[in-house]
């Protein structure tokens, strides 16, 4: 996992749509704090196929199943947020790039 203390943001452009996680999204957030499709499928209480699926564009999640996944790559450190959005707290860098604390 990321280290203690840091947060990695992703910007996600959404249009239309009140998901924010995409496949691109779930795998970029996976890569960030190296987790697998079995480790993400397991820590948000879902199976691996609805993971694997998601991401390879076969199908959409369930508003609770993207709410869980979300949840669970915050509390691993991953934070997806509409692109444009701004984090109060993170200094002048760039949201993600320094200590949350």
């Amino acid at each position: 996992m990321g280290p203690v203390g840091y947060i990695s943001t992703i910007m996600v452009e959404v249009s239309g749509s009140l998901a924010l996680l995409t496949p691109a999204t779930c795998r970029a957030g996976r890569a960030l704090v190296d987790l697998t499709q079995e480790g993400l499928a397991e820590r948000a209480g879902v199976g691996r196929s609805t993971i694997r699926d998601f991401e390879k564009g076969r199908h959409a999640l369930h508003r609770s199943t993207e709410q869980s996944i979300l949840r669970t790559l915050r509390e691993a450190g991953v934070l997806v947020l509409p692109a444009g959005v701004m984090l109060a707290g993170l200094g002048d860098g760039a949201a993600g790039s320094g200590p949350t604390g």
